[in-house]
């Protein structure tokens, strides 16, 4: 999510929650006489009348729509920001051509990398933009006996040689382990 919707979504919480506490206060005060300014009882007359008009099911329909349609629109606003990148460009790239690297390609021989090591299970990974940034975002399942800090010399190590072979300063890296809850290799039994 961006900022300004991040901003906007607070502002109008905070709005509604002081409209909501407002409200309970006054049916409180109004239920017990707290308030003499409030009147005692309430005519529905007036509203009943507006029902009954011929209008009122076609704008009550268009409302439901408009907030429907306004609905929609705030969850896809919330939708993660994530996109994946299929294709980098390298340094070199010049108006007469594009140099590109298939990202994912890139990302799994990193993966395969750490996959080769006895302490890793599996390892994906993929390049995405997220809030404006190129991120290599790697998840990792380790063995449930692995050296952590073994594991993650191994995991900077592959990000960073991954981010040298691209040239790409501006690559950040996210890595996501993940522990195996059961050891792959069982002990074999003995009869």
């Amino acid at each position: 999510m961006s900022r300004a919707l991040v901003s906007l979504d607070r502002i109008v919480t905070f709005v509604l929650g002081l409209l909501l506490i407002a409200g309970g206060v006054l049916v409180i005060g109004w239920n017990y006489d707290l308030f003499s300014w409030l009147p005692s009882s309430v005519s529905v007359t007036p509203v009943m009348d507006v029902t009954k008009k011929g209008w009122w099911a076609g704008a009550l329909a268009a409302a439901a729509v408009l907030l429907f349609l306004l609905g929609l629109r705030w969850l896809v606003a919330h939708l993660p920001g994530r996109s994946k990148v299929s294709k980098l460009a390298l340094p070199g790239s010049a108006a007469e051509g594009r140099l590109n690297v298939d990202a994912g390609s890139a990302v799994s021989a990193a993966c395969a990398a750490l996959e080769a090591r006895h302490d890793v299970r599996s390892a994906k990974g993929d390049v995405r933009r997220d809030r404006g940034q190129l991120v290599i975002d790697m998840r990792a399942t380790l063995e449930p006996r692995c050296d952590l800090a073994e594991v993650a010399t191994a995991i900077d190590d592959a990000t960073a040689t991954l981010t040298r072979s691209l040239e790409r300063s501006d690559l950040h890296c996210r890595a996501r382990l993940d522990v195996a809850t059961s050891d792959k290799s069982k002990p074999a039994r003995v009869h």
